[in-house]
This record gives C-alpha cells, structure tokens and sequence, in this order.
C-alpha cells in the first residue's frame, strides 16, 4: 500500500513538473510600411527586451509575436537607414508602424 502511495505521488510530481503553465497569454501583430510610399518593408526588427523575444517582418511586412505575458511591454521597431521607434504597449493585439 506504501509503495502505491509512492507511486501516485511521483506520477502527480510529474505531471505537474512537465505541464504547461496556465497563466493567460497575448499575442501581438501588425504590418509595418513605409511612410512615404506605403510599401511593405521586409526585414524590420521587432523586438521586445524585458523579454529578449523579437521577429522580423516577411515579405509583405507582416509580422507576429505569440506566448507573451500580460503585462506592459517597451516594444524597439528598427530597419537599417531608419530612425529606431521605441513604444511603450500596453495587452494590445497589432500594431502597424
């Protein structure tokens, strides 16, 4: 009977050491485009360092970031020969720049 509590109490350890957490999670999205002709710009870094979690923009300057936590977030846009955007968020879903 000993052994049987043991047992169970290891399998219970387990499964809660391996589960996935259940906090609540966001995800944030957008489109990024030039602001003088409106074309898409591929290759902008988004990325967020009280995280240390980024992505860049594909092809047609889409890009998206999920897992992250509810909280305030500082969010750092840069491309190359453009001025860097640094926006405080808030739980917010997309934002275009």
């Amino acid at each position: 009977m000993k052994r049987l509590y043991i047992m169970l109490l290891l399998i219970c350890v387990y499964m809660c050491a391996t589960a996935e957490p259940m906090a609540p999670k966001a995800s944030l999205s957008g489109h990024v485009t030039d602001a003088s002709d409106k074309s898409p710009l591929v290759g902008v870094t988004i990325y967020i360092p009280e995280l240390s979690v980024g992505t860049t923009t594909d092809e047609n300057g889409n890009y998206a970031i999920t897992d992250l936590p509810l909280k305030t977030i500082t969010l750092q846009v840069s491309y190359l020969g453009h001025q860097t955007i640094i926006k405080k968020s808030g739980i917010a879903k997309k934002y275009d720049f």
